[in-house]
């Protein structure tokens, strides 16, 4: 099992455990406002450990964050800018340090 994966498990245990208590306190509860309460909030904690699951098969499939393959293809010189009109710098070639021209 890749790392990422496994880091999400914590937080999965802890989101179905509270999901668990939620449903356990539905049954319990007498007002028909209050299950109806309790079954969303385990909805959304459902919802919840699906997107750490998500988040951690994501990261795992990418090999980091999302962030850094970005900066790295940044790095690397290939932007998705327009090419920049002859006899002109182009804003992007420093990292986005110079102005951008004005029309």
């Amino acid at each position: 099992m890749h790392f990422p994966v496994f880091l999400a498990i914590v937080p999965i245990a802890v989101l179905l455990t509270a999901s668990f208590f939620v449903l356990l306190g539905v049954q319990k509860a007498e007002t028909r406002t209050l299950k109806v309460f309790g079954i969303v909030v385990a909805v959304v904690l459902w919802v919840a450990s699906g997107l750490v699951l998500t988040g951690g098969i994501m990261r795992t499939v990418h090999g980091g964050p999302m962030m850094r393959g970005m900066m790295h293809h940044r790095m690397e010189g290939k932007t998705d800018c327009p090419p920049c009109p002859k006899g002109k710098d182009c804003p992007m070639k420093d990292g986005g340090t110079q102005e951008a021209p004005k029309k």
